[in-house]
C-alpha cells in the first residue's frame, strides 16, 4: 500500500502527459463470502514516448450495496483523484453485467458526458 501511495503523484503526472485520451476498463466482483465487493480499474493509454501502457490504477472496495450508483461513486472518485476530466476520458470498457449500464449512466451524469459517446 505504501508503494501505491508513493506512486500516485507519478501516475497523475503520467496521465496528464498522455498523448491521446484515456481508456478505462472496469470490472466489479464480490468475494465468495460476499463480505467484500471490489472494483478493479485499469488504464490504457499512449505514454509520452508513444508506447501503449496498461496498468491497474485502483482496486477500491465498494461500500454499500452491489448496485450501479455505488460503483459510479467509487469510480468517479478514483477518476477525480487522478485528475481525469471528461475531456481526457475516451472510452469506458466493461462487461455486459446489468449494473454496468446503470453505473455508466450515473457516471455520465457525475462527470458530464454523453454515455453514447463513451
Amino acid at each position: 500500500m505504501q508503494d501505491y501511495e508513493a506512486y500516485q503523484s507519478a501516475i497523475i503526472n503520467e496521465l496528464a502527459c498522455a498523448r491521446l485520451k484515456l481508456y478505462f476498463l472496469f470490472n466489479s466482483w464480490t468475494t465468495r463470502s460476499s463480505k467484500h465487493s471490489l472494483t478493479d480499474i485499469y488504464i490504457h493509454h499512449l505514454n509520452r514516448e508513444g508506447r501503449v501502457v496498461n496498468y491497474l490504477i485502483a482496486l477500491p472496495e465498494l461500500l454499500g450495496r452491489h448496485i450501479g450508483i455505488n460503483y459510479a461513486e467509487v469510480i468517479g472518485n478514483v477518476l477525480t483523484h487522478f485528475n481525469v476530466s471528461k475531456e481526457r476520458l475516451s472510452y469506458l470498457i466493461t462487461n455486459n453485467a446489468a449494473n454496468n449500464g446503470t453505473y455508466i449512466n450515473h457516471l455520465s451524469t457525475k462527470l458530464g458526458f454523453k454515455k453514447e459517446d463513451r
